[in-house]
């Protein structure tokens, strides 16, 4: 008798035990919950963080009463490749100071087509023809336009040494006409730089057209 109490004690365990295992199958009418995790830091800072720092960089504008270049101090965001941090310094170019500090030289709608930084040294600044073919010509202008791109890129920006500069993706002869550009550029010396709080013997008074306005 005992032992016919035993079978029937078992049956009535397996048969309960496919419920049992059902009800802890997923139902497919609730999505499944993952598990959130933070990914590891890699010591890198973000994107945010990159944009949100700063640094001051010295560009080079025509000096107001005479004929050579003053520095004057502006910000660029840090944005990790070179490229990104010279076009702004470029765009930086465009930006008048006070009057009586410098004169801008490079017009509002200047527009760099592609920077290169070579391994060899060389930053290659691309400029759009379109905007250049407006700019009033004039070797004095042209000659602050070429010389002011340079000393404020090789300024700035250590382990360049040279600029050079395209138009429309090609090399060319001149920037508006007037100054040879058809071999890669280094600082001019003889005419530049000129000291913001006091003048500087060897130079003399020039001016300068205005750049079109749009």
């Amino acid at each position: 008798m005992r032992w016919w109490l035993c079978l029937l004690c078992l049956s009535c365990v397996l048969a309960q035990e496919p419920a049992d295992l059902a009800d802890q199958q997923p139902d497919p009418a609730k999505p499944a919950v993952q598990a959130q995790t933070t990914p590891a830091s890699d010591g890198q800072p973000s994107t945010d963080e990159v944009l949100g720092d700063k640094r001051v960089i010295q560009v080079y504008f025509l000096h107001p009463y005479l004929d050579g270049l003053v520095k004057v101090d502006r910000e660029i965001f840090l944005q990790g490749q070179i490229e990104n941090m010279v076009k702004q310094a470029i765009d930086q170019l465009t930006i008048a100071p006070d009057p009586g500090i410098g004169l801008v030289v490079w017009p509002p709608n200047t527009y760099v087509r592609e920077v290169y930084a070579l391994k060899d040294g060389t930053l290659v600044v691309d400029l759009d023809g379109g905007f250049l073919r407006q700019v009033p010509s004039g070797s004095t202008r042209e000659l602050m336009m070429v010389y002011s791109l340079v000393h404020t890129l090789l300024h700035n920006f250590v382990g360049y040494s040279q600029v050079e500069i395209l138009v429309d993706g090609h090399v060319s002869e001149t920037l508006t006409g007037q100054v040879d550009i058809e071999s890669p550029l280094h600082p001019g010396s003889n005419f530049l730089v000129v000291k913001a709080e006091g003048i500087v013997q060897g130079l003399s008074p020039v001016q300068v057209p205005d750049p079109p306005r749009q």
